[in-house]
């Protein structure tokens, strides 16, 4: 009788499995793309900062160029008085030394300003890079994409069967 029950069970399995609601299939998979050089433009914020930027570069390089027309002539004035012949020997050490450390002055402003331009761009567009991912992310969720790509990247090999979201991450940054 066991051997009976157990046949039938084994016989009655396929059926049993068969008759199991199947699981949904996955979505298939939706790509996006958008083309980040092309849309840098658009972007509400961005003509601003880059007005921003420019004007604070142009500060540090009238700072610098002032700093470098001073050293000139400080370096033209020793040389002509070198050349006269109406510095002692002390004097030109002096005044050597003094154009050096104008000269290291001059070098250390130049680091520090790329240092502070950097910091400034850093700070004027983060913030409107960072809506820009917010849009992105948002739509990608909303619409249910799998991955969108920036096609604008040298790493983007080929694309195809992508939607090209640019413009409606540009309407949703014009919100």
């Amino acid at each position: 009788m066991r051997i009976l029950i157990a046949a039938l069970g084994l016989w009655a399995l396929p059926f049993a499995l068969l008759a199991q609601d199947k699981p949904a299939s996955p979505a298939p998979a939706k790509f996006g793309h958008l083309h980040s050089a092309n849309i840098m433009g658009k972007i509400p914020g961005i003509a601003q900062a880059d007005t921003l930027l420019m004007k604070f570069q142009q500060e540090i390089q009238t700072k610098g160029d002032s700093m470098v027309n001073a050293f000139k002539a400080h370096y033209d004035a020793y040389v002509k008085d070198a050349q006269s012949g109406t510095l002692s020997k002390m004097q030109a050490q002096t005044r050597e030394s003094q154009l050096g450390a104008e000269q290291e002055a001059i070098q250390n402003f130049e680091k520090e300003s790329q240092m502070r331009i950097l910091q400034r761009r850093q700070e004027l567009y983060d913030p409107i890079l960072a809506k820009v991912d917010e849009a992105i992310m948002a739509i990608g969720r909303e619409e249910g994409y799998t991955m969108i790509f920036d096609s604008s990247q040298p790493s983007l090999v080929f694309l195809s069967q992508a939607e090209d979201i640019s413009e409606k991450v540009l309407a949703r940054l014009k919100k």
